[in-house]
């Protein structure tokens, strides 16, 4: 039996029972895709590291090492993540301890396991966040505005 590909001759022969000819350039069109994808990861630069002022490790962004705006940027997506908090629907005690159950047994991240702690913490890092924007001359969150409930919609503004 054959197949179509054989008529027209473009990629190889197909024999039941046998693998597919596939034509050296593709072959090695694939060979030079995966050493460039693999070559760009390794030259890609690792984060720097930090350690905070409560031992926590911090990168080189986090620490202040951004510019005006994608530290806006990152302010503006954490404000609209957290506007609604207290608004929002409170997970059950039950939720918290399953959770807590499974990352005893399989490691992960703590966040999740205190929302009311979570939500202090992301305060005080805008707060942070908002004081270096002051110190670099950039315009300025009014964060008790901003935090208020909104349209989800709705971007925040620096001023």
């Amino acid at each position: 039996m054959t197949d179509k590909f054989q008529k027209s001759g473009k990629l190889g022969s197909f024999t039941p029972g046998t693998q597919k000819k596939v034509p050296v350039s593709l072959a090695s069109g694939l060979v030079v895709v995966l050493a460039l994808g693999l070559g760009s990861c390794a030259s890609s630069p690792a984060p720097k590291l930090s350690l905070t002022e409560t031992g926590s490790v911090s990168t080189a962004a986090q620490a202040g090492n951004i510019d005006c705006g994608k530290m806006t940027g990152r302010m503006q997506i954490r404000i609209m993540q957290i506007r609604n908090y207290k608004q929002s629907p409170k997970t059950s005690d039950v939720s918290h301890t399953l959770q807590g159950m499974a990352k005893s047994l399989f490691g992960g991240t703590t966040r999740g396991l205190d929302p009311d702690g979570d939500y202090a913490r992301d305060i005080e890092q805008l707060r942070r966040q908002n004081a270096q924007l002051a110190a670099r001359g950039c315009k300025t969150f009014d964060l008790e505005a901003e935090l208020q409930p909104k349209n989800f919609k709705e971007t925040p503004t620096p001023r």
